[in-house]
């Protein structure tokens, strides 16, 4: 819109006005007046659009927080999923390493015992040197019993291969004497 055009008539008195001018002074205020109403319908139109913007954030933003809630919701419990898993495997891993140590232990102890067992049967085959300087029915008997005191699988001690290989030395040196 041009300039020249918005301006009112320069005459500012109303009574000494032409009909031309009162006219054209019409004229501009209804220009003035459509222009007043447009603007007042594109701010009204504008302030409708940001109230529609507003509510469509507002809505938005509901929806984003209650998406937050329930993903903080989820991590907590994935959280909470993965400690319980991180104490069993960490129960497991301690189980896994007394087993370990169990077996070790046994491993021991079945070497000790081989080891034990290869001893004896060194002296199952020399049982005869424990009936040594024996030379009578009774001393014999008399060292029979005392060796398999010693010996008898029900002790602490004791070894049933040993046992049974006193016992058949035994049965032997009984005939002889």
């Amino acid at each position: 819109m041009d300039f020249e055009k918005s301006r009112p008539p320069e005459n500012d008195n109303l009574n000494t006005m032409t009909e031309a001018e009162l006219k054209e002074l019409r004229r501009f205020l209804f220009d003035e007046r459509i222009l007043l109403m447009n603007q007042k319908k594109a701010e009204e139109e504008l302030y409708e659009k940001f109230i529609n913007e507003r509510l469509s954030f507002r809505e938005e933003m509901k929806e984003l927080n209650s998406r937050v809630l329930e993903e903080r919701k989820r991590l907590k419990e994935e959280q909470s999923f993965f400690d319980k898993k991180l104490a069993i495997l960490q129960s497991g891993f301690a189980n896994l390493e007394m087993d370990r140590k169990a077996f070790e232990k046994e491993k021991k102890a079945f070497k000790y015992s081989m080891e034990q067992e290869n001893i004896v049967g060194e002296y199952i085959n020399d049982v005869s040197l424990l009936f040594s300087g024996v030379n009578s029915y009774l001393g014999l008997r008399k060292r029979y019993k005392d060796l398999i005191k010693i010996f008898h699988p029900d002790n602490l001690d004791g070894d049933s291969k040993m046992a049974v290989a006193i016992k058949e030395e035994f049965e032997r040196l009984k005939e002889k004497y």
